[in-house]
């Protein structure tokens, strides 16, 4: 009973010592918070921006699901915010993060369950070969007895009683006594409840909490690459349709021209010969045959984004304003990278990493503080026997208890030098994967900036090729230029177009490529919540 009541009270005694969790970790976060790399952990500003902006900072206007496919069972031609509506709900990305998702939310909830009572009911029934007896030996009691002397007090003759002595012994045979029936039902209820357990329960909890978080990210992250995929084949067949267009324009002007020349050859026009007929010719059949490939190209392309946006392969799209955005857009380096260290979903993911390795850290810490908890006991024993050990049929028992390691062979101080050590690998795998998403940005601005200049002046180089070629067929109508000039005119408009429109292809994959690195729509999002407004805005 000392024993207990000593171990009880150092378990209060310790329960006070540690018993300010809080301060605790508070102090502890503060040491973390001033190490080299504690920026990496999620401001609280950053946060607010990414609450307020949660449901529309990485994809566009989304309609329903439903009014796009009716779209599609209409043969209507669809919009690019169609077919992402359709991919999202068709996609198999989606359902594989989906379930990753619920398995981390189930873990983060296992781990909740530490602060919670643990009741356990226990049931069993037993029977022997025989009956357990409890057997008595065989013994012998020798006894002695003396009676001292005595004298009678009679008056006038007093009696003398001489010392007299008895002796003997009894025989006890063996004894075997029945304590229980053979048979024999056990009902225990047992009862455990964790008071302090150094840090360990909020450890567990945070990094279940964190893994939430990293999965939720990697959720959003599919949803980007779905967005992404689509935008890039939505993208690619209005490329090839228009650039299908140009071509057969192209081949169209050419035909007639090549009339022309034909005329002209005909009826001895001296500045026409067969050589230029010719010439002529094998440039307007050179289009045609590219103008056939394109056509198989375009069908392709609508056939690969049909296929993104999970439709059958029998249904085909048609899209809706098949043009490419003429207008170019510029982003400020500053925006775009601090952009992409609040949205970036592996960004995200690394620094739910961090805060997830200083929990495995305070898991190791919690090595060396003591375990305390309440427990219980309610026991029924089911038995035909009334007597010897089953007089007692119902007991229950109640305490408090604690854990408190001494000493493990050092194996505590090496989990927490193992869990810093980890900590402090995942933090310099951080640094690089920082320095490498800015230089993802970085790489996106300048490809983006680039087509974007030379959109500009493919633009202007096109108009004045338009120019030239009206110029040139009106003189080669008058018999003012040669044959290859006007030729030669035509040709470098296709060309010039050709290139325009791949600039300006390559902008807007450049733009949707940026977007996808930062997990926001950059030109809407990212330059409302961050960028600082001027004088003229």
């Amino acid at each position: 009973m000392l024993r207990c009541l000593l171990s009880i009270g150092i378990a209060v005694l310790l329960t006070g010592c540690f018993w300010n969790r809080d301060a605790y970790y508070a102090s502890l976060e503060k040491q973390l918070e001033t190490e080299r790399y504690a920026d990496w952990i999620q401001s609280e500003k950053d946060a607010e921006i990414m609450s307020k902006t949660e449901d529309s900072i990485w994809l566009p206007s989304n309609p329903d699901y439903h009014a796009a496919l009716a779209k599609v069972e209409s043969k209507q031609p669809l919009s690019r915010e169609d077919c992402i509506a359709l991919a999202l709900v068709n996609s198999r990305l989606r359902p594989v993060s989906r379930y990753t998702l619920d398995i981390a939310e189930a873990q983060m909830k296992q781990a909740m369950s530490a602060y919670w009572p643990q009741l356990t009911l226990e049931a069993a029934a037993t029977t022997q070969e025989k009956d357990p007896l409890f057997v008595f030996p065989a013994s012998s009691y020798n006894f002695s007895a003396q009676s001292p002397a005595m004298t009678l007090p009679i008056p006038g003759m007093p009696i003398q009683i001489p010392a007299m002595t008895t002796t003997g012994g009894v025989d006890v045979p063996e004894q075997r006594v029945k304590i229980q029936d053979r048979q024999l039902g056990v009902v225990a209820l047992k009862a455990t409840w964790p008071l302090y357990t150094g840090g360990l329960r909020t450890a567990l909890n945070d990094q279940a909490r964190f893994g939430f978080e990293a999965a939720r990210q990697e959720a959003r992250r599919s949803d980007l690459q779905v967005n992404y995929d689509i935008q890039k084949y939505y993208d690619m067949a209005v490329f090839l349709h228009e650039l299908t267009n140009a071509i057969d324009i192209a081949l169209r002007r050419m035909e007639s021209t090549l009339k022309l020349t034909e005329s002209m050859y005909l009826n001895g026009s001296g500045t026409v010969d067969k050589t230029d007929f010719l010439r002529n010719k094998i440039f307007v059949e050179t289009l045609r045959s590219n103008l056939a490939i394109l056509q198989s190209q375009e069908k392709l392309a609508r056939a690969v984004l049909a296929f993104s946006a999970g439709l059958e392969w029998t249904q085909e799209i048609e899209l809706e304003n098949p043009e490419l955005p003429r207008q170019t857009v510029a982003i400020k380096p500053e925006n775009a990278i601090g952009g992409a260290f609040i949205f970036n979903p592996d960004w995200n993911r690394v620094k739910a990493g961090l805060k997830a390795a200083r929990a495995q850290l305070l898991q190791a810490q919690s090595g060396h503080y003591p375990k305390i908890a309440l427990f219980g006991e309610l026991v029924h024993l089911e038995n035909d026997l009334d007597s010897g050990m089953m007089s007692n049929k119902d007991t229950w028992s109640a305490g408090v208890g604690m854990e408190l390691p001494l000493f493990r062979g050092f194996r505590t101080i090496n989990e927490v030098r193992e869990a810093e050590s980890k900590l402090e690998r995942f933090k310099h795998q951080g640094i690089l994967f920082r320095e490498g998403l800015a230089l993802q940005v970085k790489q996106a601005l300048y490809t983006l900036e680039g087509s974007g200049h030379q959109a500009v002046a493919a633009r202007d180089a096109y108009v004045s090729a338009q120019e030239n070629r009206d110029l040139n067929i009106r003189a080669y109508r008058n018999e003012l230029v040669e044959t290859k000039d006007m030729i030669e005119a035509q040709l470098t408009e296709v060309l010039i177009e050709v290139s325009y429109l791949q600039s300006l292809h390559q902008h807007a994959q450049s733009l949707h490529e940026l977007n996808f690195i930062v997990g926001a729509e950059v030109e809407k999002t990212i330059g409302e919540l961050l960028s600082e407004p001027t004088e003229q805005e």
